[in-house]
């Protein structure tokens, strides 16, 4: 989350084994986390529209090209994980 940017309260309903795992894994600051969470799915999702577009456009990519994507992709969100500090 960009600092200064506003902040909007909202009500959701989930699955409650989901909630528990996530406030393990959140410690203290469960609002950051589920934050960091849906503004990680939503660039995913941007990203994934992007790649439907230009597949639309110019064809689908070769395979060996995608799984190497696929995982490099796998390996930045796992980089991600271990460079974010844990807020506490």
């Amino acid at each position: 989350m960009i600092a200064g940017m506003a902040k909007v309260k909202r009500v959701v309903r989930i699955d409650a084994a989901l909630e528990r795992q996530a406030r393990v894994l959140a410690g203290e600051d469960f609002d950051a986390f589920v934050s960091d969470a849906l503004s990680r799915h939503v660039r995913r999702l941007k990203l994934e529209r992007l790649v439907r577009a230009d597949e639309t456009e110019r064809g689908s990519v070769d395979l060996k090209a995608e799984a190497k994507v696929a995982a490099e992709l796998a390996d930045l969100d796992r980089s991600d994980e271990t460079a974010r500090p844990r807020r506490r």
